[in-house]
């Protein structure tokens, strides 16, 4: 693939239907543009509208698979000639053998040309990957005397985190009989910490409690590193082509000593640049391998996209009440920002799709809910706001 088609395709589409979507209004507008342009140039759209066009461009080994199609209608014509003569089922089954054997170097060969055809695709994940996770330093938060509760950070951080990805992992190895090292991939995805805290979630911690944000963003950071840690143990342990590319992950940790942006309106106006340029195509990477037709899974969907949101949340509530100092509103308010994972878990989804780690049911799943994270963050603000109500009801009376 050219470099004018990876820009037109995995940049130019993705920003513009996402800036097509956001003119509706819509909360999350620029993630579900990213998403519905993943799936248009992807194999579910345009991949069943043009098939050999877009075998040709996005797939390559047109050769290999052409072989492969004549060396398919050869061995249905020997299985039908053998059928045809009254062979045995002994001399079938032999038959089948061989004609495996002498198809496997095909489909190797076929393997590895779609590998080779897809560096630049690995590139292009690469490239926005990174600039995705870097960009979260510039708008972290910046406040050394800040009041952390430290033990809060911990406990929070391993409950946000290995909760909902524990679940994940035995849904996907119980239910959709996913490999092991896939399943680590998938879960961790569910596992990683915020990217940053939103303005919302941010106040929603401070109203909570003295120093509430720093608290959940250092819980994040807990997160974020079991999530890595187990990411490396599933790339470590498992045959992954180059999983050297999922280095890039590593922006994440490095971003939190990056400077933040300190003056607010700048840091929003940053914010909604990244949200424009960035978001989009990173969205749309981690899409352009997924079929729908084939990969349709509603059961998977379901629990991937709720334990994305509420499963990360009610992990965060869970952390922070087992230490027995706070209340269950003020809890509940407090960690709302556990939900502010988004790009990070696109960010994983897209290295795992690329690397051949994710599969498409799962990643489908995991798109859709790093997208209704983003659709969902103005609602946390009215959930902020009614529990807090309810609060001061309570105290009142």
């Amino acid at each position: 693939m050219t470099v004018l088609w990876l820009i037109l395709f995995f940049i130019i589409i993705p920003i513009a239907f996402g800036l097509i979507v956001r003119m509706t209004r819509i909360a999350g507008g620029y993630a579900i543009g990213g998403m519905l342009a993943g799936l248009i140039i992807g194999p579910s759209i345009i991949g069943t509208a043009f098939p050999d066009w877009y075998a040709d461009t996005f797939d390559g080994a047109i050769a290999y698979r052409d072989s492969i199609n004549k060396l398919d209608a050869r061995h249905r014509a020997d299985r039908r000639a053998l059928i045809a003569a009254t062979a045995d089922l002994a001399q079938l089954v032999e038959l089948e053998d061989q004609q495996r054997a002498e198809r496997a170097p095909y489909v190797q060969a076929v393997e590895n040309a779609t590998w080779n055809h897809h560096r630049p695709h690995r590139m292009m994940m690469a490239l926005f990957v990174t600039l995705t996770l870097l960009c979260a330093g510039c708008v972290r938060l910046r406040d050394p005397d800040a009041n952390v509760d430290s033990a809060a950070s911990i406990a929070i951080g391993l409950w946000s985190s290995l909760g909902p990805a524990s679940l994940a992992f035995l849904m996907l190895r119980g239910v959709t009989d996913l490999g092991l090292f896939p399943a680590v991939m998938s879960s961790a995805a569910i596992a990683i910490g915020p990217w940053a805290m939103t303005a919302i979630d941010r106040k929603a911690a401070n109203d909570a409690e003295i120093g509430g944000a720093q608290t959940m963003q250092r819980a994040g950071s807990v997160a974020s590193v079991l999530a890595l840690v187990a990411i490396g143990f599933a790339l470590s342990m498992s045959e992954a082509r180059e999983p050297w590319w999922a280095l890039v992950l590593l922006a994440h940790p490095i971003s939190w000593f990056i400077p933040a942006i300190i003056n607010e309106e700048r840091r929003e106006r940053f914010l909604r640049l990244v949200q424009i340029v960035l978001l989009p195509p990173l969205t749309a990477l981690a899409m352009t391998t997924v079929e729908l037709q084939s990969q349709f899974a509603f059961l998977t969907w379901l629990v991937l996209v709720v334990l994305s949101g509420d499963g990360r949340w009610i992990g965060a509530v869970f952390g922070a009440v087992t230490l027995g100092s706070r209340g269950a509103l003020r809890t509940m308010r407090l960690t709302l920002g556990a939900m502010s994972c988004g790009p990070t878990q696109l960010a994983v989804t897209a290295v795992g799709v690329h690397l051949g780690l994710i599969p498409g049911t799962a990643a489908v799943a995991l798109v859709l809910g790093a997208v209704m994270l983003e659709v969902l963050a103005p609602t946390r603000r009215n959930i902020a706001r009614e529990l807090e109500e309810i609060e001061e009801e309570g105290i009142g009376e």
